[in-house]
C-alpha cells in the first residue's frame, strides 16, 4: 500500500522541481516567474503516488498564468493521474474548449492535451481573448500550463514557444532526476 510521503521529502522533490520551471529568459518580454510554492501546500495531503508537485506563476504589468510540474514514484501513478484530471473551465466565463493541434510544436512528451476556449468577457460575449491550457506527461511527470492568448498577453506563436521550453525544460529535468532516490529514503526513514 502506497504511504504519502514526509514532509522533508516533499520539500526535497519540490526544490529540485524548481529547477525544472521556466527562467525569465524563457518567457515572452514583460513575463516573470514568481517563487514557486508546494502544490498542494504541505498541510494538505497530496494524490496518491505524488511525491511533490510546485505551482509557478508567472506574470506581466496585465496578468498572471500558472504552471504546475509533479512529479510520481511510479509512471503508471502519473497516467492514471493525467487521465483522470481533464483541462476544466468555468462555463460562466468560456465558452466550450475546442483542441489545439500542436502537432508542429514537435514535443517531446509521452502524452499530452491541449485545448483553447473563447473567454467571455463578465459573461457576455466573446472578448477575443482565449484561454489556452495544456496538460503533458513525461514518464513520472506531469506539467500543466494555462495562460491567456491575447494582445495583451502572448500570442498564440509565444504560447507554442513557452511549452516548447517547457518542453526542453522537462526532458532535462528527467535526466535530473534519473538518480535521485527519494522513495527509498523515505522508506528507510520509517
Amino acid at each position: 500500500m502506497w504511504e504519502a510521503p514526509s514532509i522533508e521529502i516533499r520539500m526535497q522533490v519540490d526544490a529540485n522541481l524548481s529547477v525544472c520551471a521556466l527562467d525569465e529568459s524563457e518567457l515572452p518580454n514583460g513575463w516573470s516567474p514568481k517563487l514557486p510554492q508546494a502544490f498542494p501546500p504541505y498541510q494538505k495531503p497530496v494524490p496518491t503516488g505524488m511525491l511533490g508537485g510546485i505551482l509557478i506563476v508567472y506574470s506581466n504589468q496585465e496578468d498572471s498564468v500558472w504552471h504546475e510540474l509533479e512529479f510520481y514514484e511510479r509512471s503508471y501513478q502519473a497516467v492514471y493521474s493525467y487521465t483522470m484530471r481533464r483541462i476544466v473551465h468555468l462555463s460562466r466565463w468560456h465558452r466550450t474548449w475546442v483542441p489545439l493541434d500542436l502537432s508542429q510544436a514537435n514535443l517531446s512528451a509521452d502524452q499530452y492535451r491541449a485545448k483553447c476556449s473563447d473567454f467571455l468577457a463578465n459573461g457576455g460575449p466573446a472578448s477575443g481573448e482565449k484561454s489556452c491550457a495544456v496538460k503533458a506527461r513525461y514518464g513520472r511527470f506531469i506539467s500543466a500550463f494555462r495562460t491567456y492568448v491575447s494582445p495583451r498577453d502572448m500570442s498564440m506563436e509565444e504560447f507554442v514557444q513557452v511549452l516548447q521550453a517547457i518542453d526542453r525544460n522537462m526532458l532535462q529535468c528527467i535526466d535530473s532526476f534519473a538518480d535521485k532516490k527519494w522513495e527509498s529514503q523515505d522508506s528507510e526513514q520509517k
